[in-house]
């Protein structure tokens, strides 16, 4: 009737499945063993069983899960609408200092990684000011390229960055991500550890 039982069934179960498996050895199976016998390590989870400090922050866990999920929807809403803004922006601009193969705004997937890194303020100044390079001496582009240029520079972006719409768009997507949505992660913990507490 213990759920932890239980739990721990599943996983001595799970263990020996993988034992018989891997002896029977004529299922390719290949990398997918050593990610089932990863879940062998989960039987340290008892350990919250038997502590009370690890009990408390397990169920403040499982009663912030509803609300933090709710917040994770919004950051990823928040994350896709800026990309899309990113690539629309930016997607033209040649590749300079921290805009490389994989950091640039060339496609949805580069810009969100793009994004991501953004929002982890690693670097996040060396971004933007890659993107928002315009015309120099050493940095050759031009203002408003066509496919053609693109084509003519072997297939590589060519532009230069736009000025004050990139300003007002890093600014605006570092105030939002770092410095309030993810701030409401840490006050839904903190809110949720004295609803438990109390």
């Amino acid at each position: 009737m213990d759920y932890w039982n239980i739990f721990d069934l599943a996983i001595t179960l799970l263990s020996c499945g993988t034992i018989v498996l891997d002896g029977i050895g004529t299922l390719p199976l290949g990398g997918s063993m050593s990610v089932i016998r990863s879940f062998r390590i989960s039987k340290i989870l008892r350990l919250i069983k038997k502590t009370k400090s690890l009990r408390h922050i397990f169920k403040t866990f499982i009663h912030c899960l509803k609300p933090l999920t709710n917040i994770g929807s919004l950051l990823l809403l928040i994350l896709y609408m800026y990309t899309i803004a990113g690539v629309i922006l930016f997607g033209q601009v040649k590749r300079n200092g921290k805009l490389t193969d994989t950091l640039n705004f060339e496609s949805f997937s580069a810009g969100a990684l793009a994004l991501f890194v953004v929002s982890t303020t690693d670097a996040w100044t060396e971004i933007a000011l890659s993107c928002l390079k315009r015309q120099s001496v050493d940095f050759d582009c031009i203002q408003n390229p066509t496919y053609q240029d693109y084509v003519d520079n072997n297939r590589q972006t060519v532009g230069c960055g736009p000025k004050f719409s990139g300003i007002l768009y890093f600014y605006s997507y570092f105030l939002a991500m770092s410095l309030i949505l993810l701030k409401l992660f840490v006050a839904i913990i903190c809110q949720a550890y004295e609803d438990i507490k109390v």
